[in-house]
């Protein structure tokens, strides 16, 4: 099981250090040849080609009327939706939800491995939002882009 074991703040980056898990398997490597590895999404855009699509063929015209959803995931607070893409290591799903929330997911079963909320700011400009660009994976760090209130 992945544990969160320290925070750091730097560069206005959050970042997640890992114990043990995917996040530590994903290397330079591994990001420079994602389209090998269509089981996993381990960049915004798939690949760094940022075509947004998987070679995967198990889901086709024939039966995709079959889909069944097998887990759900409750994410709390989602002011505004939720407006990045999750990303997909290993077997681990990382999303980032409003208000800077970052979690690991079980992708085989939807069980939370592990969550960071970080606080709230007291006071927030109109002009900004809840949300943030999502996250990014490699060398043992889940870090995500901060929002502009953060």
């Amino acid at each position: 099981m992945i544990q969160e074991t320290s925070l750091r703040l730097a560069a206005g980056v959050f970042c997640f250090f890992l114990a043990g898990g995917t996040a530590a398997d994903v290397t330079s490597e591994r990001l420079k040849n994602a389209a090998s590895e269509p089981h996993n999404w381990l960049t915004y855009g798939g690949t760094y080609n940022f075509w947004r699509y998987s070679d995967l063929d198990q889901i086709n015209r024939g039966n995709v009327r079959k889909i069944a959803p097998v887990w759900a995931f409750e994410a709390g607070v989602i002011d505004g939706g939720l407006q990045s893409t999750p990303l997909v290591a290993d077997g681990v799903l990382y999303l980032s939800t409003s208000w800077n929330r970052v979690f690991a997911i079980n992708a085989a079963t939807g069980e939370e491995i592990w969550h960071y909320f970080p606080p709230r700011p007291e006071q927030i400009a109109e002009l900004y939002a809840p949300w943030n660009r999502g996250v990014a994976v490699a060398d043992g760090l889940v870090s995500r882009a901060p929002s502009t209130i953060t």
